[in-house]
């Protein structure tokens, strides 16, 4: 028996998958199918956003692009709200951003019965605040535009192959199964939640059509703390945080956002966010109050002692920061409950202020594969059209999603990409293979 033909295989059963499948077909591409290594479609897809699925962000589609980590440069270090200017992954998404944003998004889904609302944060959710609903609009999108679903077919190999009639293609096994395909489109998602299906199958795939794979691992990920002073102060959060990643007494990178104190360590947007350029070793410089220097806070708790010398240091400090830390950092600068402010020393005072304006946090390890809500790296930004999503590479050959070196901010950012750059991907394989024919 001879191989099955198609015309593009899709393969990755998760939104950029479905998107890119969705935007070919519907563009008269001829036969497409998504292979699906698990039992069921977008199984990570259900679990985004606690079962929620924080599907995009709110604002200007511009403001995204600072968003966004990968390449060869990283993004500017954030501004006062938090915003960052664009780095190589920013610049790389900027035509599928544009071409499909966050508005068009939101249309798209309402047009299909699934209105959507800003919630917190800026933060973009289903109204009726279920991922299965998202999930089920691509299914149904799919089977209307005629798209192929082979569950439980996970893609072993893909390697170029002659066709005849056609000049060539692709050949794609399943175990004894083989498929020629005349375009593929790798959409198999990164490697974080392996349980869920995801272990790095488009890099591998890429890796062996002479693809460079750029340092796959965790991204948004929490980080666990050497001899973690502050277990006792585990749900307390720290909005609008300043922090600084310090390596070898140099700083080497800097984050915004909130801050949540767990019970081994800190996670929240603003660790998640930054978690991307952290490593084993590195320190977490993060502010316990809301001061931007040591000496800042320095000035402030002599101002605060010397207009108030017979109140306890323990008063004063729980001015300045939330309580509960302020009871750790007294005990981690010696001083005792009943110390007066006319008695407190220098040396607790300095103990006190490094506390509220730089307290470090030294890294014992960052939140595994398990833990992490996306995984950096991916196929190198410099080796695939950005206008097009195409391989420069190998001609037919399309990535999208997790697939690429791109890691978004929590907030939706990264299911804004894999719905930008699927449908990228499938209106430029559309347009490819109405190009080859002849």
């Amino acid at each position: 028996m001879g191989m099955e033909h198609i015309d593009i295989a899709i393969i990755g059963g998760g939104p950029a998958g479905f998107m890119a499948a969705i935007a070919a077909a519907g563009s008269g591409a001829g036969r497409v199918v998504v292979f699906e290594k698990g039992p069921r479609p977008g199984r990570k897809l259900l679990a985004s956003g606690s079962g929620r699925c924080n599907l995009t962000h709110d604002g200007d589609i511009g403001a995204f692009l600072g968003h966004y980590s990968g390449g060869e440069r990283p993004p500017g270090n954030p501004a006062d709200d938090g915003s960052r200017t664009p780095g190589s992954a920013g610049r790389f998404l900027r035509k599928a951003l544009y071409g499909f944003d966050n508005e068009a998004l939101r249309f798209w889904m309402a047009q299909r019965g699934l209105p959507t609302e800003v919630a917190d944060n800026g933060k973009v959710f289903p109204v009726s605040g279920k991922a299965a609903d998202v999930l089920a609009v691509l299914l149904r999108e799919a089977e209307a535009a005629g798209v192929e679903v082979r569950l439980s077919t996970g893609v072993n190999s893909v390697s170029w192959s002659s066709l005849p009639d056609s000049g060539g293609g692709f050949k794609l096994t399943s175990g004894t199964t083989s498929w020629l395909a005349r375009a593929v489109v790798l959409a198999a998602g990164g490697h974080s939640y392996p349980a869920l299906g995801s272990s790095g199958d488009s890099w591998r795939l890429a890796a062996g059509l002479g693809h460079t794979i750029v340092d796959p691992g965790p991204a948004l990920a929490p980080v666990y703390v050497n001899s973690f002073a502050y277990k006792a102060c585990a749900g307390i959060s720290l909005p609008g945080s300043r922090l600084a990643i310090r390596r070898n007494a140099k700083v080497v990178a800097k984050g915004f956002g909130d801050v949540l104190f767990t019970h081994g360590g800190l996670s929240g947007p603003g660790i998640l966010d930054t978690s991307r350029w952290i490593q084993p070793g590195d320190e977490v410089v993060l502010p316990l109050g809301s001061f931007r220097s040591v000496d800042e806070a320095d000035a402030a708790l002599q101002s605060a002692c010397a207009a108030n010398p017979g109140r306890q240091v323990r008063s004063l400090l729980g001015e300045l920061m939330p309580k509960r830390l302020a009871e750790v950092l007294m005990g981690l600068a010696a001083c005792t409950e009943e110390t007066r402010a006319a008695q407190l020393t220098r040396a607790c005072r300095q103990r006190l202020a490094t506390g509220l304006g730089a307290e470090p946090f030294v890294v014992e390890q960052l939140g595994n594969l398990d833990e992490a809500m996306a995984s950096r790296g991916g196929v190198a930004l410099d080796e695939v059209d950005g206008k097009t999503m195409m391989s420069r590479l190998v001609p037919g050959l399309f990535c999208a999603g997790e697939a690429l070196d791109v890691d978004g901010d929590t907030g939706g950012y990264n299911l804004q990409a894999a719905f930008s750059t699927g449908r990228l991907a499938g209106l430029s394989v559309a347009g490819h293979l109405a190009s080859t024919l002849v």
